[in-house]
């Protein structure tokens, strides 16, 4: 937040929601307000399409199975075969960029963090105002810096030997 200007966030999956774990915001903006503990539908966010796209075939139909696809705005994905295009597009590429889908006005892209193991836990994010930037200016200048700081944390957890060993 304080090298962008603008508010990150960590969140894990719960379910078919993200939850944040981790905020901070250099200023406020005109839209929703996000804070540790707040939930939102994983289909509509950068970070829970990184989180879905680090789950096996048989997770992700579990979680078609069970969530229910909202249309938040105008812009929100909510066909299936669409967001398992956007899920295999953000595993490929290891980035997600969510431009008005969760909120009029909220642009984000996220990236991974892994465990030990490799396998995501958690999803590390960017945000700001639609009218400030688009997906594609965070993608160009905001994304090398994301993947530099959930390398570290992803470090940061490798080292913690509790969650080392969790299965």
């Amino acid at each position: 937040a304080r090298e962008t200007g603008d508010s990150a966030a960590m969140a894990v999956l719960s379910g078919t929601e993200i939850v944040y774990v981790a905020r901070a915001s250099v200023r406020t903006l005109v839209r929703m307000e996000a804070h540790v503990g707040s939930h939102f539908p994983a289909h509509a966010t950068s970070m829970g399409r990184v989180l879905l796209a680090g789950r096996t075939s048989e997770q992700l139909a579990d979680y078609f199975g069970k969530a229910k696809l909202e249309k938040l705005t105008e812009k929100t994905v909510t066909d299936r075969a669409e967001l398992e295009k956007l899920i295999a597009s953000c595993r490929r590429e290891g980035y997600a960029v969510v431009e008005e889908e969760l909120a009029l006005g909220v642009v984000a892209l996220a990236v991974p963090v892994h465990d030990a193991s490799g396998r995501v836990v958690a999803a590390l994010n960017s945000s700001s105002h639609s009218r400030h930037t688009s997906g594609a200016v965070l993608v160009g200048q905001r994304l090398p810096t994301l993947l530099r700081i959930a390398k570290a944390i992803s470090a940061e957890l490798a080292s913690v030997p509790v969650l080392s060993l969790s299965a």
